[in-house]
């Protein structure tokens, strides 16, 4: 389980072979955001598999999640 002390807009975190401590990050700025893009490999070619997109706009939090395509999977909308 994650644990999670102060949180802006957006926050990350995330554990990945071969480190002792999880990857845990966010915005600096009450206005913050963050975009973060997750490759693959592809038959010796490096693919985007999902990109995040995570905003502030007119007071509301936007995250959305796309495909390599950039067609939309996931959409979540909420007040900050």
């Amino acid at each position: 389980m994650f644990r999670i002390n102060t949180v802006r807009n957006f926050y990350v975190t995330g554990k990945v072979d071969g480190r002792q401590t999880p990857v845990s990050f966010g915005p600096r700025r009450k206005d913050g955001g963050l975009n973060l893009r997750i490759t693959q490999r592809d038959n010796g070619e490096v693919r985007t598999a999902v990109l995040i997109k995570a905003f502030e706009s007119g007071g509301l939090l936007n995250f959305v999640v796309t495909d390599w395509e950039g067609k939309t999977l996931y959409e979540l909308q909420t007040a900050r």
